[in-house]
């Protein structure tokens, strides 16, 4: 019985030890596959990997996310930097963008930045992360500002990348300028999609807004209380210079 269970240890020692490499490699899997999913999917954006590194506990890579004009197809492109740990089920990509050669961005968010962190799991789960810090901006030269509370957006990705789930919350945002002041309380975002076959995707959204209010010069203010928009689409297919088309 005792050697049973020294046999049994060593197995599941075995099995701890070399489980940061299994997750690691099928991390990499995963990401190439979502990669190519995700420019295939839609015209507006293309992710491009340029180096991946993995080791044992943890893998960096890099490249460039390129925001693209459908229309003409000219792109712009904004670097990144993923740092990878691998667990024993899973992995967790945290992303650095490399803001550092745009003003506006330095001046919107001077000291803390956006972050999006992905959590892949063994079995083909994953769940995409967007943080905002919260934006006091003022410019001087017009006068304009802008104030957002910090908000977020998460994506879940379940079934081998066949079922979606997304939400987006929006606690606050006021914008002023010399004529006109803009405002919008508590936006929600909660939207589930599934895929039926090949690239047919079918779902239902809900969107709802607190309150907006729009007030401008010698204008009387419009608002807008508790609003909500609720939608379960017909099959939805991407089309070329459009990221869906209702059938």
């Amino acid at each position: 019985m005792k050697k049973v269970w020294i046999i049994a240890g060593g197995v599941v020692l075995v099995a701890a030890v070399s489980a940061p490499w299994a997750v690691g490699k099928l991390t990499e899997q995963h990401w190439q596959s979502a990669t190519e999913q995700f420019n295939a999917s839609q015209p507006y954006f293309v992710m491009e990997t340029e180096s991946y590194e993995r080791g044992y506990l943890g893998s960096e890579a890099h490249g460039q996310l390129f925001a693209v004009d459908p229309d003409t197809g000219e792109r712009y492109p904004l670097g990144w930097t993923g740092d990878i740990s691998h667990g024993v089920t899973s992995s967790t990509i945290d992303f650095d963008f490399d803001f550092a050669d745009d003003a506006g961005m330095e001046a919107v968010f001077p000291d803390e930045k956006p972050t999006v962190t992905v959590t892949t799991s063994a079995w083909g789960s994953s769940l995409v992360e967007l943080n905002v810090p919260a934006i006091d901006y003022t410019d001087d030269s017009s006068g304009e500002s802008l104030n957002v509370s910090a908000s977020y957006a998460t994506l879940n990705i379940s079934e081998d990348g066949e079922t979606l789930d997304a939400r987006m919350q929006l606690p606050g945002l006021v914008l002023r300028g010399p004529d006109v002041r803009v405002s919008m309380e508590n936006l929600n975002l909660d939207q589930h999609a599934s895929l039926l076959t090949g690239k047919l995707w079918t779902g239902e959204a809900t969107v709802t807004l607190d309150k907006v209010s729009v007030t401008s010069r010698d204008e009387p203010e419009l608002v807008l209380e508790n609003w909500k928009w609720s939608a379960i689409p017909m099959p939805t297919v991407p089309v070329k210079n459009s990221a869906w088309q209702q059938r």
